[in-house]
């Protein structure tokens, strides 16, 4: 008893055992040190040096490049900086918006760990690498070269303007009628891509420079990187007669779809409706019935915007002669 009142006391004399019925001797109790011991071992230990990275896209555009030779190209146009350039846009193309914020794709991604990285991307950096690359003029055509020479021979060449509040070394011109409606100068810029829409080389011109203009330059670029016998191809965007006459004077391989705004093109229309002269042809899984014609060119009564001859388009009818 204790104070007066009873108190029950235990105490363990341990297991029994089921089969024998017989008192098991007792564990003996494990010291504080070997309690800490096990505790220790029991802890989740937190890993130093860990990360995880977004894998997947990584992998995906690294084989997309290599479809195209991209790397393979800017290496041996700008050398180890072409593993750079690379990297920067894949991070650009993952994740579209302030170019100077890839350093944190890059830090998200697989990318720096897969092309072995070791600068940083930050701002600062991209700024100075921009740069001095933009500087590279004899690079970047070499760049240009690599990727002509290795397209199967059809060129698609489109232009576009641009709004700009810089001169960009003069280039930037008000433009009358601009098609953005904006009030601020512009430039334009050409592009020339495969027929698989790969892009192959670009220049920029001055905001005013006609169409036409921009292909005689990218038509001797083209030349220049060793394709002489490359079929360029317009939108209908580009035909109008004066073009089309210039191209022809020049002697350059083009294709463009008709622009059934011409009276010519229409009376054509009609009569492809009417006509038993054409065949039907299979292009990637498509059947195409396709008529064979001729178009002609004539000086219009009038001059063109720039105050050149303008020409017009007319169809060209078979004659028959009596025998």
């Amino acid at each position: 008893m204790e104070n007066g009142k009873k108190k029950t006391v235990s105490t363990y004399l341990g297991r029994v055992d089921p089969d024998t019925k017989e008192l098991l001797p007792k564990i003996p109790e494990k010291s504080a040190e070997n309690r800490r011991k096990i505790a220790k071992e029991k802890e989740i230990a937190i890993l130093k040096g860990v990360s995880s990275k977004e894998y997947g896209a990584t992998y995906l555009l690294h084989e997309v490049q290599l479809r195209m030779s991209l790397g393979e190209d800017l290496m041996r146009a700008f050398g180890n900086s072409g593993k750079t350039i690379l990297a920067a846009a894949m991070a650009y193309l993952m994740e579209p918006g302030a170019f100077r914020n890839i350093d944190s794709t890059l830090e998200r991604t697989y990318i720096r760990e897969f092309y072995d990285l070791r600068a940083s991307m930050d701002s600062g950096t991209l700024s100075d690498f921009t740069r001095n690359l933009g500087e590279k003029a004899m690079n970047i055509d070499r760049f240009f070269e690599l990727r002509v020479k290795g397209s199967n021979g059809l060129v698609a060449w489109d232009t576009t303007t641009n709004g700009t509040y810089s001169e960009l070394d003069q280039m930037a011109e008000y433009v009358v009628n601009n098609k953005d409606g904006e009030d601020i100068k512009q430039t334009k810029t050409g592009f020339a891509t495969d027929m698989r829409g790969i892009p192959l080389m670009f220049r920029h011109y001055p905001g005013t420079i006609s169409d036409i203009a921009t292909v005689d330059r990218m038509v001797s670029d083209i030349e220049r990187y060793g394709k002489k016998d490359a079929l360029f191809v317009f939108d209908r965007g580009f035909v109008s007669g004066a073009n089309v006459k210039h191209l022809l004077d020049k002697g350059i391989r083009f294709t463009a779809p008709a622009n059934t705004s011409s009276k010519a093109i229409k009376t054509l229309m009609s009569r492809f409706v009417k006509t038993n002269e054409s065949l039907d042809m299979i292009h990637d899984g498509h059947a195409y019935k396709v008529w064979k014609t001729q178009i002609g060119l004539t000086e219009a009564d009038r001059l063109s915007a720039d105050g050149s001859q303008a020409y017009s388009f007319h169809g060209v009818r078979r004659c028959r002669t009596r025998g």
